[in-house]
């Protein structure tokens, strides 16, 4: 998934909804803590509190060029996934991407 189909993707949600990382349906969740912008790459990175959809919308809304594949990186696993996906789940104010 690259940058600027997520940013539509995540438009009109609710800015408290908090972002995770899933990797399988069954699998445990990972929050999204930082964000790291390179030159050819967006890289989400876990941590211990997730980010919201407003403090995504501020940190990633202002950028001029957005077409960037979007990758998640666990530093425990010293493993990096692409993003294809995401679900929302309303009760919980949860997006989970994978």
């Amino acid at each position: 998934m690259y940058l600027d189909d997520f940013l539509i993707l995540i438009a009109h949600l609710h800015p408290n909804f908090q972002l995770f990382y899933q990797p399988r349906k069954s699998d445990s969740l990972y929050p999204i803590s930082k964000i790291k912008i390179e030159s050819k790459q967006c890289v989400f990175l876990i941590g211990k509190k997730p980010k919201t959809i407003a403090q995504i919308r501020n940190l990633l809304g202002k950028l001029k060029y957005n077409h960037l594949p979007i990758y998640v990186y666990i530093e425990e696993l010293d493993k990096k996934d692409i993003i294809f996906s995401n679900r929302i789940n309303l009760k919980k104010g949860h997006v989970y991407i994978r």
